[in-house]
Order: C-alpha cells, then sequence, then structure tokens
C-alpha cells in the first residue's frame, strides 16, 4: 500500500492557519463550548486524529483508503492509507493499527455511526484486534446536529460546509457514492 504524508501548509496555506489557531485554542479551556468537546480538550493536541475513510461500500466492503490529519508541533500534516488493490487491505489496517498507537482522541464526522463500525469489522474479519476499543471519539457529526437542526434541514458534511462556512466543493470533485466505483 502507499502512505503518504504532506504537510497541510504547503498544499492548503489557508487551511494550515485555521487548524493551527484551532489547535492553540485547543491548548486552552474548554470553558463556555459546548457540550460534547470534552475529548478534544481532554487529550493533548499533539494526539488528535481527524479521521476519515473510503471503502468498497458499506460493512463488509474493504477499506482502501484511510485519510488522517493531525496537529504536531511542525504544523498540520495529511495522512493518508491508500491500499492499491484490495490485497493491499491487510497491511495497510496492520501499519494504521500500528501507527493509531500515537494518537488518544479520534475526531470524525459521522464516525460513530459509518467509520469506525466499518474499521472495528474490517479489523475482526481480518484477524486483528481492533485499535478503537475504548478510545475517546469526538464525533462532530452529533455536536452539529445540536448546535444547527433548527436551523438546516440536513447537516450532513457538504451542508455544513455550504450553508454554514461558505465553502463550495469543486464542481469537479466525485461524489461520495461514486468513490467505490472509481476505485
Amino acid at each position: 500500500f502507499w502512505y503518504i504524508e504532506l504537510p497541510l501548509r504547503e498544499e492548503w496555506p489557508e487551511s494550515a492557519d485555521r487548524l493551527e489557531r484551532l489547535a492553540a485554542t485547543l491548548d486552552g479551556s474548554a470553558d463556555g463550548l459546548p457540550e460534547g468537546l470534552e475529548p478534544a480538550f481532554a487529550a493533548d493536541v499533539e494526539s488528535l486524529l481527524f479521521l476519515d475513510i473510503e471503502t468498497g461500500g458499506f460493512i463488509g466492503n474493504p477499506v482502501f483508503l484511510i485519510g488522517g490529519l493531525d496537529l504536531p508541533t511542525a504544523g498540520p500534516r495529511l495522512r493518508f492509507w491508500l491500499a492499491r488493490d484490495l490485497d493491499e487491505e491487510i497491511p495497510l489496517l496492520e501499519r494504521f493499527g500500528e501507527e493509531w498507537e500515537r494518537y488518544g482522541c479520534l475526531v470524525t464526522y459521522n464516525g460513530k455511526s459509518f467509520d469506525i463500525p466499518i474499521l472495528n469489522a474490517r479489523y475482526v474479519l481480518q484477524g486483528f484486534s481492533s485499535p478503537f476499543e475504548d478510545l475517546p471519539h469526538l464525533d462532530l457529526l452529533h455536536l452539529t446536529r445540536r448546535i444547527w437542526k433548527a436551523r438546516l434541514e440536513q447537516c450532513n458534511l457538504g451542508n455544513i460546509e455550504d450553508k454554514i462556512f461558505g465553502l463550495k466543493r469543486d464542481a469537479d470533485e466525485v461524489p461520495g457514492y461514486l468513490i467505490p466505483e472509481y476505485y
């Protein structure tokens, strides 16, 4: 499989600035912040891993990409574990499981319902124990729903990006439902 690591400052400087401000905030006090953010504040900033996965579909289909973003002192970095073919899922999971040990808190968007159950199932199916047992996990979807559900009909990530942050996805971006087919 391929392991790719990119400094976010070189790839997307404006996002690196925002994430560095986030890291400074997380190093501060959790007083006055919305309920539910405790896992991120309890962990050392460098032990946070923002995670997303891509699979061949739902549970039972292989994980072919794990994407992560972390906040080391040197600056935010993107990390990718990519299985070039289905035979590479086992070494990908093995290496990611080893890497995960350095992190103390997982941050996802809908990860409690999608990413983590799928990863847990794939680890068990491939004969490993899951590295995610009993680890702190902040799923931003739940927090987002509490804050925005009265204002927004849907709290999916694309809608939050558009309606709350004013970010427009690139028209050339592949829709999520087509990713397994493209792979």
